[in-house]
């Protein structure tokens, strides 16, 4: 049991990989945190949590910022957690299948961005990627995206948040806030238990919906900095794999191929933007769609050679400045005071990692924030253990 007098202690709800990554730094900050997860650690991994680690190559063109910072996080957890990646790996083959796309466009921005690429031949991407229909790629270029699980990360951030001083509860339910008005004073685990906190962050992705109507403005707008949208993403898990290397065919709707082991997921870019949170309905007219580009690219698909494909879709709540709202834009690394945005609730915080692969960036600016709203020195003041 939490003491009531800890008038310090953060408490974080959600056990993924955002939520351990911001326990990490607010504990090696000197704080007392406790991290609550409702089941195990990680088992409510969003959708979007395909196992696409992001060099920042995608995001180039449109958001060159965001693209700088898929790359720092890249390098960083390939020093921290480098188990973390599928092995046998080079990297990401980016395709190209209309012959007029201008790849410059592309290549110019890798290069200002500092992101590294290799410019690939037909034959190398044929010997790379069995029965590829090399006719239909125009151009090609090796990234380093890559294949990774965050199940894997997750257990090196939990270890490492356990050794900065976080205490980590598994199958602890917050059923409830603490509250008189508008202040938050802590959460109710499992509608009993009372955790008195300074400060709750909520860390728990598509959940946040639950919270969504209680805690957010419903008009665009009205004097705040950012606004809630709800994402829905779909994907397709074949086994046996189609290849072994990770792909995404830019300028066909990023129909893209992340493999983990034996299994194949398929997916596409961007994600679409609904006004329904609960909204987990397979499309069968977007698995269609997944199985005629598998068809397209590929020799010798028969539908029916897998047997029942494992497809899933599901939200996720993420927060846009209310200039980017619109299709195409990913979110950056978000923390939310909502003191200061939605309906004014002191003590709260949320947190948005854009990209689960951004985890290091996010741990960083709630880390700045939440020390600077708690108005205390931090103890420990040395670089994250990720840079170490």
């Amino acid at each position: 049991m939490v003491s009531t007098n800890d008038v310090q202690r953060v408490v974080i709800v959600g056990g993924g990989v955002a939520g351990m990554a911001v326990a990490c730094r607010l504990a090696q900050a000197g704080l007392a945190v406790t991290v609550l997860e409702s089941t195990t650690l990680g088992a409510e991994a969003t959708t979007r949590n395909q196992g696409w680690f992001h060099s920042g190559a995608w995001f180039a063109r449109q958001q060159p910022d965001l693209a700088r910072l898929c790359y720092e996080s890249l390098q960083q957890t390939i020093q921290f957690a480098p188990n973390s990646f599928e092995p046998n790996q080079q990297g990401m083959y980016y395709l190209f299948s209309n012959p007029e796309t201008d790849v410059t466009l592309w290549t110019r921005r890798w290069e200002e961005v500092g992101i590294p690429f290799e410019d690939v031949s037909p034959t190398e991407v044929s010997n790379a990627i069995p029965n590829l229909h090399t006719e239909r790629i125009a151009s090609a270029f090796l990234l380093p995206d890559r294949s990774f699980r965050s199940d894997l990360l997750l257990e090196v951030l939990a270890s490492t948040a356990r050794n900065c001083g976080a205490e980590i509860r598994t199958q602890a339910p917050v059923t409830s806030l603490i509250r008189e008005g508008t202040t938050v004073n802590g959460v109710v685990v499992a509608g009993k238990e009372q955790i008195l906190a300074s400060r709750v962050v909520l860390a728990i992705g598509a959940f946040l919906n639950d919270f969504a109507s209680e805690l957010f403005s419903q008009t665009l707008g009205e004097g705040e900095s950012y606004t809630p949208v709800i994402q829905k993403h779909q994907l397709m898990a074949l086994q046996p794999s189609v290849c072994e290397v990770p792909f995404c065919v830019v300028d066909d709707e990023g129909f893209n191929h992340i493999p983990h082991h034996a299994t194949s997921i398929l997916g596409s870019l961007p994600a679409r933007i609904t006004h329904e949170p609960l909204d987990r309905t397979v499309d069968p007219e977007f698995s269609d769609k997944l199985w005629d580009k598998l068809s397209k690219y590929f020799h010798g698909i028969d539908r029916h050679r897998w047997k029942k494909p494992c497809e899933w879709a599901g939200t996720t709540l993420e927060m846009l400045s209310v200039d980017q709202v619109e299709p195409g834009i990913t979110p950056t690394p978000t923390v939310i005071n909502h003191r200061l945005e939605g309906q004014g609730f002191e003590n709260l915080w949320s947190v948005f990692p854009g990209r689960s692969s951004l985890w290091a960036c996010l741990a960083e600016r709630a880390r700045e924030q939440i020390i600077e709203d708690l108005d205390v020195e931090a103890i420990e003041t040395s670089s994250p253990p990720w840079t170490t």
